[in-house]
């Protein structure tokens, strides 16, 4: 897994590399910048630094520094201020980066770094290139987690600009707000949108020999609590999920939706067992042609790579007790439960939404706190539903009261009021990922020039 990469160039006036102040103390402070540099490193942060350059104070220089982050690919530039800066001798190679850019500065008294990125911040607020300032210790957990923050937003950026989504199928249900527009896509956040057939699933599926079928069978009955017998439906189930990973590992996309409701489900087979088993896998798969759905899925695995998730619908909110009900029509990663074992069971699917069947994961989803959140349109703009939960594990009988115990469940305690959170869904359907990331959240927002809804 990659970790975030932050390309740091330590910044100075010209008259100040070799300057001491009238104590005789040195002016630029990179004593401290290397105590930042570990502290990130514990972070799990990967740093990069312009070769053989400890200051940077001539226009040449921070071009040459700039243009050597770039070729490593960095996803943000941290510019630290050592002391003071001439901020014209920067401008314009920050304004070329392509990168989000980090202002940072010790809040020190030797040196003057707070006077360098005044000036640094005011300089590019005149031109409105975007950054976000921070100041700070090195020390300080607040300072850190905002810089780790960012660099998390910063990468899902960089991610998406070199990433495809495919789309197997159109819109499902006749749901307008899960089509996109390719073109606003690819000017916004780089990605480029191609389309398949979804008849390509049958035809992997149907390549799936009975040794491949009988084998993973006896794989999921030694993972799961329990299920059901190897009849047609679950042979066509399993083919479904070979078949489409197959697709998959050949594929050139990043991300995928498929429509699967009606023609799959009612035709051949459910394909919402598949895409419970690839998500768990690390394929980022959502169902119903839901393009923004998919997107949102996919950013929360950029910022939170390797946590669970879970896609449903948001069935209710309790108003008296703020707890939302997330249930899916049998899509769940099985490890949502946290214990596969014994917590996660394989049903067959209920027919009234798959004429042809298939296989519901159940399972009620582990405890633990979450980040809920929804990419949606507003007027052709894009806005971002975000709140906080924690997700707790309810009894059999609260299950049954939506009247489908067979298929996956989440109960989570908001943070914030219920009605409000429901009265700004702009789709049915809910995304929430075990981690802590609304201020990675937020800054993707600040970033990206999209507007956040906070709960």
């Amino acid at each position: 897994m990659k970790k975030t990469k932050i390309g740091m160039i330590c910044l100075c006036a010209p008259t100040h590399v070799n300057l001491t102040d009238h104590a005789g103390s040195p002016l630029p402070r990179l004593d401290l910048a290397e105590k930042l540099i570990q502290a990130l490193k514990k972070e799990e942060m990967e740093m990069f630094f312009p070769a053989d350059v400890k200051l940077v104070y001539t226009v040449d220089g921070t071009r040459e520094a700039v243009q050597e982050m770039l070729q490593r690919d960095v996803d943000c530039i941290l510019l630290y201020h050592t002391a003071w800066v001439w901020p014209a001798r920067h401008i314009q190679a920050i304004r070329e980066c392509n990168r989000p850019v980090i202002l940072f500065a010790e809040a020190v008294a030797q040196g003057w770094p707070t006077v360098g990125l005044s000036g640094m911040h005011g300089a590019l607020d005149e031109i409105e290139i975007e950054h976000t300032t921070i100041y700070g210790h090195f020390h300080e957990p607040e300072t850190i987690r905002r810089i780790v923050a960012y660099s998390r937003a910063a990468k899902a950026k960089n991610i998406f600009r070199k990433s495809r989504m495919c789309v197997l199928g159109g819109r499902a249900m006749e749901v307008p707000q899960m089509d996109i527009d390719p073109l606003q896509w690819l000017d916004k956040f780089g990605i480029d949108v191609d389309h398949l057939d979804q008849y390509m699933l049958v035809l992997e599926a149907e390549k799936i020999n009975g040794s491949e079928i009988k084998n993973c069978y006896d794989s999921l009955k030694s993972e799961m609590k329990s299920v059901p017998d190897l009849d047609l439906t679950v042979e066509k189930a399993i083919r479904l999920y070979l078949g489409f990973k197959a697709l998959l590992k050949e594929s050139p996309y990043d991300f995928w939706t498929v429509k699967n409701l009606f023609e799959l489900s009612n035709n051949y087979c459910s394909a919402s067992f598949a895409i419970s088993l690839l998500n768990d896998e690390g394929y980022v798969v959502g169902s119903s042609g839901d393009c923004n759905g998919a997107l949102t899925s996919y950013l929360l695995s950029a910022i939170s790579p390797g946590c669970s998730q879970f896609t449903s619908d948001t069935q209710m909110v309790e108003l008296e007790t703020n707890v939302l009900r997330m249930i899916s029509d049998g899509i769940a990663p099985p490890s949502l439960s946290g214990d596969k074992k014994n917590k996660t069971e394989l049903n067959k699917q209920w027919l009234g939404e798959a004429h042809a069947g298939g296989i519901t994961v159940s399972l009620m989803g582990k405890p633990g706190p979450v980040t809920i959140a929804r990419l949606a349109r507003k007027k052709g703009a894009y806005v971002l539903q975000i709140a906080e939960g924690e997700a707790y594990t309810e009894n059999r009988k609260k299950m049954a009261e939506c009247g489908f115990t067979i298929w996956p469940q989440t109960y989570i305690k908001l943070k914030g009021n219920g009605r409000t959170f429901v009265e700004n869904l702009r789709s049915e359907y809910i995304h929430c990922v075990y981690d802590q990331i609304v201020p990675e959240l937020l800054d993707f927002c600040k970033i990206t020039n999209i507007e956040p809804v906070l709960l």
